[in-house]
């Protein structure tokens, strides 16, 4: 699940989106100085890990990423996840802060709405044609 060696001043460990994986930040290592180590998560049902069942229970599913990054936390770190690694890193944050007193130095996260604001999604299939078409033409002005 993750991937990084022991020699660095600051793990970045980055969550991919839905459906993504670890390859999503292959390139990123030549953007950061030597002391920054890129970690990529490499979730279960995913590119390398696609014979492993795939955890759909995000409770499980955090508790899975703390228990592999934990032998990976004892140098500074920090998360970076986009969209569903957004409330992934969001998430692992909670878990270490509350159960271990430990946390990221930075949680940096693109792609997703705050956890603490509900979102009211219209699944635009199962509205009628009438408000599909104003639902569509509104999308597209913004």
């Amino acid at each position: 699940m993750v991937r990084c060696s022991s020699s660095t001043k600051l793990r970045l460990f980055c969550f991919p989106y839905a459906g993504g994986g670890a390859a999503a930040f292959s390139t990123w290592g030549k953007y950061f100085p030597e002391s920054v180590q890129i970690c990529p998560i490499q979730l279960p049902g995913r590119s390398v890990r696609f014979l492993e069942s795939s955890i759909v229970q995000l409770s499980f599913l955090i508790k899975a990423v703390v228990k592999a990054m934990s032998s990976f936390l004892d140098k500074s770190f920090a998360f970076f996840g986009h969209s569903l690694g957004a409330l992934v890193a969001f998430e692992v944050t909670h878990q270490l802060r509350s159960n271990y007193s430990i946390q990221p130095s930075h949680l940096i996260v693109s792609g997703c709405v705050a956890p603490r604001y509900k979102t009211e999604r219209k699944i635009l299939s199962k509205l009628p044609d009438r408000d599909r078409c104003i639902t569509v033409a509104q999308w597209n002005a913004t």
